[in-house]
């Protein structure tokens, strides 16, 4: 007979984990891994740039960027920095009032001094009015949230190095306001704030760009990304893209609950 101290320890783990505030309750709304092809491989074809978050959010890719190996392994998607961009089809999906979006990049080079290159951004065509983008400001990285009183943005203290492998990220939680800004786990900004990202896309051309605006904009990125990872939660640094043996919380949800056949009541998804 199977020792009652063992069914013991899962089951502590799984209730736990259901616990309101726990990071399970984290989902990830996109996921783009840009592996569907060899490197030297264009990417073409609309939904070409597969979402692994299985929510469908695939993007078309527009003026040729080109799949590149990557050291480590894998591949990512090169951005020439003149017209590659990738677009994603807006969704409420990407409406949420806590998140995280983060990247793992390679820069081959800055914009100018007051020039901003895009590595993720949800807007429309109007002027202004983008609910949040994370991208590269005259070498910096920034962190942009906008609701309808005004945006508000984070930047990192010193300019971001080239030709280096980088993860970035920037989140916001809606509980405490905390909005944070991490360069490979370290947080370099941060602030409180009552804004959320959350402004409804009501002009033209709504979506997310990758590499650039979702429209045909001049905010193009020179250089390589390796993967994007958009979450409804503020993950801390041990939950992000890349760290050792975290699996995604929905991962460990479902694990949890199939070996035990054990619930969560009401699981809720973070606001």
């Amino acid at each position: 007979m199977r020792n009652k101290q063992t069914w013991l320890i899962p089951a502590i783990t799984t209730l736990a984990l259901c616990l309101p505030g726990s990071s399970v309750y984290a989902t990830t709304i996109a996921h783009w891994m840009f592996d569907a092809s060899a490197p030297g491989v264009t990417a073409m074809g609309a939904g070409s740039i597969l979402d692994s978050s299985g929510n469908g959010h695939n993007g078309t890719p527009f003026g040729g960027p080109i799949y590149q190996a990557v050291p480590g392994g894998g591949t990512g998607l090169q951005f020439d920095g003149i017209n590659d961009r990738v677009f994603v089809a807006d969704s409420l999906d990407f409406s949420v009032s806590s998140m995280t979006v983060e990247a793992i990049v390679s820069l081959d080079s800055l914009p100018s001094a007051m020039g901003l290159d895009q590595i993720v951004f949800r807007g429309d065509s109007r002027a202004g009015l983008d609910p949040f983008y994370l991208g590269v400001l005259g070498g910096k990285l920034r962190f942009f949230i906008e609701d309808t009183t005004g945006p508000i943005a984070l930047l990192s203290p010193d300019p971001l190095p080239t030709g280096e492998l980088l993860h970035v990220a920037g989140s916001i939680d809606n509980a405490t306001g905390a909005m944070k800004l991490f360069i490979n786990g370290a947080e370099v900004a941060s602030a409180t704030t009552s804004k959320r990202p959350t402004l409804s896309l009501t002009g033209s051309n709504p979506g997310i760009g990758i590499g650039n605006l979702q429209d045909s904009g001049n905010q193009h990125l020179d250089g390589l990304i390796d993967e994007i990872r958009i979450s409804d939660v503020a993950l801390t640094p041990a939950e992000f893209l890349g760290a050792s043996s975290v699996p995604e919380p929905s991962t460990l949800v479902l694990l949890a609950l199939g070996l035990l056949g054990i619930g969560c009541s009401g699981k809720q998804r973070a606001a």
